[in-house]
């Protein structure tokens, strides 16, 4: 049996498709603006209500894996553990939701602000981003004196989560597929969005 060839201007041609499509799903500028925009808005209301120590922009934003008009922003706010602790122990993960939806709401009274499994979600419909605001604690270093957080797990507890030592671990990754890696994911979400 034999494999289907194709000339090699073909080749060329499909390569040429793909490198375009990529171009056109590269976020603009003034997304990335915005979405940032978004993020120090969240990130301000929060402090006011919150012992806020830091926040966090990870995700495929950090990875440099989001697409233009279709991929959310996951932004850490990295809480104090007393905000998330009541007694010798965490409050449920739940509870921590709950009071930053409020919070949210407050601030944006006319933006759809939902619970997702992990986050809260706000969709701000100006500009069509939806940010992801996922709250998160302290646990420790990990080996390589990247952090580790507690997040939510979706079912009232916390899970541990090093959104840094993913990053590093993609960015590794990519740099050895000489670049294509980033790309190919983004290829990928695209393809799933279709």
């Amino acid at each position: 049996m034999t494999g289907i060839s194709f000339p090699i201007a073909t080749h060329s041609r499909i390569a040429s498709l793909f490198q375009r499509l990529i171009a056109r799903i590269q976020p603009t500028p003034g997304e990335v603006s915005s979405a940032r925009g978004h993020a120090a808005r969240i990130k301000t209301r929060i402090e006011t209500s919150f012992n806020l120590k830091k926040s966090l922009i990870a995700g495929s934003f950090a990875r440099q894996t989001y697409i233009r008009g279709c991929s959310d922003i996951d932004l850490f706010m990295l809480l104090s553990r007393d905000e998330a602790r009541w007694g010798g122990g965490y409050v449920s993960s739940d509870t921590v939701l709950s009071n930053l939806k409020e919070e949210l709401q407050r601030r944006f009274p006319t933006t759809d602000i939902h619970r997702d499994v992990h986050a809260i979600v706000v969709l701000f419909s100006s500009s069509g981003i939806s940010v992801d605001v996922v709250p998160a604690i302290f646990e420790r270093m990990d080996l390589s004196m990247r952090p580790r957080y507690l997040m939510p797990d979706g079912s009232g507890w916390w899970m541990t989560t090093s959104p840094l030592t993913h990053n590093a671990y993609l960015a590794k990754a990519n740099e050895k597929s000489v670049g294509k890696l980033r790309k190919t994911a983004q290829l990928i979400k695209y393809w799933r969005l279709c």
